[in-house]
């Protein structure tokens, strides 16, 4: 036995609170469970003597240091798994509703609907990590469903609550599709609430198998009453010239009469222009629609032949020439930009086709060539430019989205005044005079000052000048015999709406004010309309006066009293009624546009009923949310999306 064994220790608890051995100091029967009372080091894992001076001296061994590093590194790092979050968890099925609801409005204005067969597994491949994009389940058919029983339905029924009752007027026109089904395309004008505005909107897609007036008007009716709108509260129809939609004996309009005696015919001006002009284009010589309509033809299908001719165009003016335009049978006055594109590359044009009348061997070449060689044609289409430029840009004007009505038809009464006084004495160039019996020379006529120079400069003869003279005054001469003949028939009803603007409100009579207003149905009696009239001039001053008729009136429909009630709530109903009158058919002819573009070569056996859903969630994207993009679906959305509606037959 050695000297210190009979003075054996034991393990002393309250070391373990030392500042030096508070972190691995611990008894041996506490860690090992051996029985033994030995001080024992958890980082090291051994057993020491219980002396204090073992104790100090196991504190500074390599070993014990690094352990203890270790042990502190630990504390301070977190476990892996705390560096990634939890997943989500898994999608509602509301969520998933509104994902799939999103993804059909998109397909339904980008794409196909067979699309959506590959649309959701591609998003359950790109993102495996997602939960909503591996829990979309949405093929065609389930597609189809949510575009035609949900989202279309729904943008159908905003937009009949915010027509509600109030009065409106129908653009109609009727079109064949690429498979050969007869449709029937209706547009609503009406003044919205929500929005303080007057609105154009798509109202419905009708299938007919019978196009006579009265096969469209049944149709019609029908439709009408399935959207719960009175046809009496219908102000007024705007067609296209044709007999069927607005005969005056037997068509859709006369019929719609029937029901509705103050229903108001506004026939398309844009139709009546474009066929004007059409019509005086007999009296120029016929090469010229030749030319112009040839030349596009002749590089529009041939890249050798476009190439050959910009490296032409290039060399001369150092860059690339603008493309010809066609003359489109579905767009009015196209004929305009094309005019203006011949006529800016008249001489490289002419260049090209001197050169290639020999290398193409081709008859149109050899015509097309001869035709810009001869000086009159250029002359005949420097003096037709500025004339058809007047016609497009009134044009423009009635198809616009949503024109001033009483500036509309001044700029139409302009034009017709305008191309008056070209050809007709001053004192007698008015629609209503015998203008036709004082005639200017040709002299004399106003013909532009651009053509007047080119003539005098060109190397034709007198005898030569003075025909083509007289030719272009024929033209003038046709013009406003076209315009005249094909001007709405009650163009006066629509010249009365200048009794709108502010600066006649404040001094006209009330009869005639009245005179313009009584073409719809009262709401109230006359004295109270004239009440109502009384109080405005009244008050005219106070009012935010803006030279816009419609702003104007819509000032006065939001005037109140001091309790808040309306100042001239039967007034401005009554104003807002014609002002709901259409100024084209631009309209309808745009939803033919979506028509067209939508039900394709390889999508023609998308139903009638279909289609019709697909433009109203087209046309109920944009009105309300702008874009797919920024649809969010609403409650009401959400509660169509069930079965029971969705394969409902």
């Amino acid at each position: 036995m050695g000297k210190w064994a009979k003075y054996a220790r034991k393990h002393q608890k309250e070391r373990e609170n030392n500042e030096d051995f508070k972190d691995w100091l611990t008894s041996s029967s506490e860690n090992k469970g051996d029985g033994t009372d030995m001080a024992y080091c958890k980082v090291c894992d051994c057993k020491l003597r219980p002396h204090l001076q073992d104790l100090k001296l196991h504190t500074i061994r390599n070993k014990h240091v690094e352990n203890i590093k270790r042990m502190k590194l630990a504390a301070v790092t977190k476990p892996i798994d705390s560096h990634f979050k939890p997943g989500p968890s898994k999608p509602t099925g509301m969520e998933l509703k509104v994902v799939e609801l999103r993804l059909a409005a998109h397909v339904a204005v980008h794409s196909s609907l067979s699309t959506a067969d590959h649309l959701a597994s591609l998003l359950a491949s790109t993102f495996p990590e997602s939960k909503v994009a591996s829990g979309v389940t949405l093929g065609r058919t389930k597609c189809t469903a949510l575009v035609s029983k949900v989202l279309g339905p729904t943008f159908r029924e905003m937009l009949l609550e915010d027509i509600g009752e109030q009065p409106y007027s129908l653009i109609v026109d009727e079109s064949t599709d690429i498979s050969c089904e007869k449709e029937l395309g209706v547009v609503v004008r009406y003044f919205s609430k929500r929005a303080n505005d007057f609105l154009t909107r798509f109202l419905g897609l009708i299938s007919i198998t019978d196009a006579s007036a009265t096969g469209m008007f049944n149709e019609l009716k029908s439709f009408l009453e399935s959207c719960n709108l009175d046809l009496k509260r219908c102000v007024g129809i705007g067609t296209d010239g044709a007999s069927v939609m607005c005969g005056r004996n037997h068509s859709l309009y006369s019929l719609m009469r029937d029901e509705n005696p103050k229903l108001i015919l506004a026939k398309c001006t844009c139709h009546s222009l474009h066929l004007a002009c059409s019509e005086a284009t007999a009296a120029l010589p016929a090469n010229i629609e030749f030319l112009v309509r040839e030349c596009y033809n002749w590089f529009s299908c041939s890249p050798k032949r476009r190439e050959q001719y910009r490296r032409i165009y290039s060399a001369i003016n150092d860059c690339d020439p603008l493309k010809l335009i066609s003359i489109a049978n579905t767009r009015w006055l196209s004929v305009a930009a094309a005019v203006n594109r011949i006529i800016d590359q008249w001489s490289e044009l002419r260049l090209h086709f001197g050169l290639v009348q020999n290398t193409e061997r081709c008859y149109t070449a050899r015509l097309l060539h001869e035709m810009f060689e001869e000086e009159k044609n250029h002359l005949y289409l420097l003096f037709a430019q500025p004339i058809i430029m007047e016609f497009d840009k009134v044009k423009r004007l009635f198809q616009s989205e949503n024109p001033d009505p009483v500036k509309l038809f001044e700029d139409l009464e302009l034009l017709v005044k305008s191309m008056l006084l070209r050809v007709a004495l001053k004192e007698h160039a008015f629609p209503t005079a015998e203008w036709e019996k004082h005639l200017l020379h040709v002299r004399a006529c106003n013909f532009g000052t651009v053509f007047l120079d080119a003539l005098h400069n060109s190397t034709l003869s007198e005898e030569e000048k003075d025909q083509m003279l007289v030719r272009c005054r024929g033209y003038l001469v046709s013009c406003v015999k076209s315009l005249l003949k094909r001007l709405p028939s009650n163009l006066e009803l629509f010249e009365n709406f200048k009794f709108l603007r502010p600066c006649y409100v404040r001094d006209a009579s009330f009869s005639t004010f009245h005179k313009v207003i009584s073409m719809v149905t009262a709401p109230c009696s006359t004295s109270i309309l004239e009440s109502e009239y009384v109080s405005l001039q009244a008050m005219h001053s106070s009012l935010a006066l803006s030279d816009n008729v419609s702003e104007f009136w819509r000032a006065v429909a939001k005037a109140t009293n001091s309790v808040g009630e309306a100042l001239f709530p039967n007034l401005s109903a009554m104003v807002f009624a014609l002002l709901c009158l259409p100024a084209s058919n631009a309209a309808v002819e745009r939803v033919f546009s979506l028509v067209t573009v939508t039900k394709t070569d390889h999508r023609n056996k998308l139903t009638v009923r279909n289609l019709e859903m697909i433009l109203h969630v087209r046309c109920g994207l944009k009105e309300y949310f702008g874009c797919c993009n920024n649809f969010k679906p609403s409650e009401r959305f959400l509660e169509k999306f069930n079965s029971a509606v969705m394969y409902e037959v």
